[in-house]
């Protein structure tokens, strides 16, 4: 144990600028199915946050391995300089993300030393309440917002999973192209052949233009969170002037392109009280609407602010609905389960994907 702390002592020193003393370490976290850990560290009186990847000790190394391995290097590029952080950071203010402070990759280990949110934004909540959902979804726009429009021909023309900028070419864990397992696994007479059925023509459509807009395969489409769950979200303990509190958002291994919808269906159907969700689901969704307008017109981007309208919006809702549902179907269902399978059947019911 002592040799590990040292280990972890001399890392952040080295990420840190000369003259910073590491005080203290508390590991906090362990990885999902192991591949590192998260610790607080305490430096001359700041808090922050090193987090720890080892790639190398796998033994199996299948379909699940790349994209672990994938998302960390996605998330090394996110924060790394002159990435997409450093980009919100500068012009969105408002966008309360960690602060990359160090970034180190090395050939089977990656190494994150970041800010910590906790002091600015101490609340955790598992399920959230109305108030917090709408916090969340006007964080949500705003980050859309800031990223819009930025797909390039060159991003899309990438070989392999990941964009030219960097960032995966569809964001989230569940897109169709690297969750083939899970769609095998659905069976032909179960209940889900109708999700099973759309999954293709869905993906194809998620993938862009949807509208059968002539002014390109990437209109409307923004770089996603990619697992905007309530774990990955952290809130000030006290309400702004607006009533709302203010929140962060944090675990940027899935960021990449996308409509933003993806983000909103993933959020209501995982992390909102369901009562909540059924009472304000409109409500929710004009709180988002309203806020990535304002920021698109503020960006001078007038033309889509105009064009994205709650129809479009909620024709992405219903595709995305349908996909995320594909994959819990193959999966295991958590979350808002009952309520996403129901919008997704009627949205099933009034598409045309064939």
């Amino acid at each position: 144990m002592a040799q590990l702390d040292m280990h972890r002592d001399d890392l952040a020193t080295s990420l840190l600028p000369p003259g910073y003393t590491v005080r203290s370490f508390t590991k906090i976290a362990t990885l999902w199915a192991g591949y590192g850990s998260v610790s607080r560290l305490k430096v001359d009186g700041n808090s922050l946050i090193l987090k720890e990847i080892n790639l190398s000790e796998r033994k199996k190394k299948d379909t699940s391995h790349t994209r672990k391995v994938t998302s960390y290097h996605v998330e090394a590029e996110f924060y790394k300089p002159g990435g997409l952080a450093e980009s919100l950071l500068q012009s969105s203010p408002w966008a309360a993300i960690p602060k990359p402070l160090g970034v180190r990759v090395e050939q089977d280990r990656i190494s994150l030393l970041l800010s910590d949110l906790l002091p600015a934004f101490p609340r955790e909540e598992d399920e959230l309440d109305f108030t917090h959902a709408k916090s969340a979804m006007r964080w949500l726009a705003g980050w859309h917002a800031h990223f819009w429009g930025s797909e390039t021909d060159k991003d899309r023309a990438a070989a392999g999973p990941v964009a030219a900028s960097g960032v995966w070419k569809e964001g989230g864990y569940w897109y169709l192209a690297t969750r083939m397992e899970e769609l095998e696994s659905i069976g032909s007479e179960s209940k889900w052949k109708q999700i099973k059925d759309a999954a293709f023509p869905v993906a194809q459509r998620l993938r862009g233009p949807i509208d059968g807009s002539k002014s390109g395969p990437s209109r409307f489409r923004t770089v996603v969170h990619g697992d905007p769950k309530s774990a990955n979200i952290l809130f000030a303990d006290q309400p702004g002037e607006d009533g709302l509190p203010a929140c962060a958002f944090f675990d940027m291994q899935y960021v990449g392109f996308g409509y933003g919808a993806v983000d909103i269906a993933y959020l209501l159907a995982t992390s909102v009280n369901v009562k909540a969700l059924e009472r304000n689901e409109a409500s929710l969704l004009e709180t988002y609407l309203c806020e990535l307008q304002r920021v698109l017109k503020h960006r001078g981007l007038l033309e889509d602010a105009r064009d994205y309208t709650m129809d479009v919006l909620k024709l992405h809702l219903d595709l995305a609905l349908i996909d995320w549902v594909r994959f819990m179907a193959g999966w295991g269902m958590w979350g808002n389960s009952a309520w996403a399978e129901r919008k997704a059947r009627q949205a099933l019911a009034k598409l045309q994907l064939s």
